[in-house]
C-alpha cells in the first residue's frame, strides 16, 4: 500500500464515522418528532360523543354539556357548537 491509498482508506473511514453519526442524529429527531405526532395524534383520538336530549316542545339539549338549541336545528348540528361533543 502506498501513501496515497492509506490516504484515502483513512478519508474513507472517516467519512463513513461522519455519515454514521449523522445518521443516528437524524433518527434521534425523527424519533423525537414522531414522538410529538403521536402525542398530537392521542389528543385528537379524544373525541366527546353526545346526543340532543329534546326538553321542551322547541328546545333540545346536548348530553355533554347541557347547552340548548332550537330543535328545529338539531338535525344540522353535528357537533354542539358549545362543547364540540360529536353528536353522530
Amino acid at each position: 500500500m502506498n501513501a496515497i491509498e492509506i490516504v484515502f482508506s483513512i478519508y474513507s473511514m472517516i467519512a463513513i464515522a461522519l455519515a454514521l453519526a449523522i445518521f443516528k442524529k437524524i433518527n434521534a429527531d425523527n424519533k423525537r418528532i414522531a414522538k410529538r405526532m403521536l402525542k398530537g395524534v392521542k389528543q385528537l383520538e379524544r373525541v366527546e360523543h353526545g346526543k340532543w336530549i329534546k326538553t321542551s316542545k322547541n328546545l333540545s339539549a346536548c348530553s355533554s354539556c347541557g347547552n340548548c338549541i332550537l330543535s328545529e336545528y338539531t338535525e344540522d348540528y353535528f357537533f354542539c357548537p358549545n362543547c364540540g361533543a360529536d353528536m353522530r
